[in-house]
């Protein structure tokens, strides 16, 4: 799930890039995915909760 989650995110930078590239207001979606991608990084590189560092974003959820 972490390697899905690297794929993932990377590609959605790469590709809002390019989206900002051609029309710039798409440049806002950053402040929705940047702290998105933030939190899912942070819990990649975590060492207390297995869940967390397995499944970025998702672990978070299931540990409420």
């Amino acid at each position: 799930m972490r390697k899905i989650f690297v794929i993932v995110s990377s590609a959605l930078m790469v590709g809002l890039l390019g989206w900002t590239w051609f029309w710039a207001p798409a440049g806002l979606g950053f402040l929705l995915l940047g702290p998105l991608l933030i939190r899912g990084y942070v819990d990649m590189f975590q060492r207390r909760k297995a869940v967390r560092r397995n499944f970025p974003l998702i672990g978070n959820f299931a540990l409420n």
